[in-house]
């Protein structure tokens, strides 16, 4: 399976054998590492057999078989821009979720084309909206949190991590235009992780379509009122809200969101 000519694949087995297709191996275990122990799999004991999971941000696919190992008939809708994680997606799909639907595209507040920033050593971090303060305050405090507190090592990783980034103009639509697109009834579970584009992904939502979300799972990141607004247009309808800092993540400007229709 290849993206483009010069794009390398690797394989990562989970611990119950099934084998994932990532870029990273390293990557993909600690993601995998992070969402079976964090808020993600705590939140799929409210998952609804035969309802919908729409996974922005879906990366290789990780937490989309976390959702759907949780009830059974779950429809999996997942969004991925970028090329490479994409092909990933879709290559973990057709073997591990047949059932799920990958779309390659970001989900933002109108549509249209972007560029998006890919980092092959941390692909995890691709973003739209490029803030190299914000990267560099989470990397330190995450890699302290894991204490590593010489600054060279610090460096060399955040180094490391950034380089040969890529741009690639991706399609933009909004969760409204997905919702319609795929004729979704119901969300039991949005879960949103999009480098800094989350309230883009909610500002995309049209009001008739608010009622059909009942759990919202974000990553947010509180720089430039992101986290107040994103906090606003929830309890504006009707959610409540449990604001989660991991211990990995103090000192960083990352909120985990948990939210659920009162």
């Amino acid at each position: 399976m290849t993206d483009r000519d010069d794009q390398h694949f690797e394989k990562y087995t989970l611990p119950d054998g099934r084998i994932i297709t990532c870029t990273n191996q390293f990557n993909t275990a600690g993601v995998w590492q992070e969402f079976a122990d964090g808020l993600y799999a705590k939140c799929t004991a409210r998952l609804r057999p035969g309802e919908t999971v729409v996974d922005i941000g879906a990366h290789v696919g990780l937490t989309a078989l976390l959702f759907a190992d949780a009830a059974d008939e779950l429809r999996v809708v997942s969004c991925e821009p970028a090329p490479p994680t994409y092909a990933c997606l879709r290559d973990n799909f057709s073997r591990l979720l047949p059932g799920g639907v990958p779309v390659q595209t970001a989900i933002g507040a109108e549509p249209g084309t972007a560029e998006l920033t890919y980092y092959p050593h941390s692909e995890v971090m691709t973003t739209l909206h490029v803030d190299e303060t914000d990267d560099r305050r989470n990397m330190e405090a995450a890699l302290t949190n894991f204490g590593i507190d010489d600054p060279a090592k610090r460096d060399s990783f955040i180094a490391t991590s950034r380089s040969e980034a890529r741009s690639f103009h991706v399609p933009v639509i909004t969760l409204s235009q997905l919702i319609d697109d795929h004729a979704i009834q119901d969300i039991g579970l949005l879960k949103i992780d999009v480098e800094r584009a989350e309230l883009d992904v909610l500002r995309g939502i049209e009001e008739r379509h608010w009622p059909l979300i009942r759990t919202v799972v974000a990553e947010v990141h509180d720089v430039d009122g992101r986290l107040d607004e994103f906090l606003r247009l929830l309890r504006e309808h009707d959610f409540a809200i449990n604001d989660v800092q991991q211990d990995v993540y103090d000192g960083a400007s990352t909120h985990m969101i948990d939210a659920v229709r009162g």
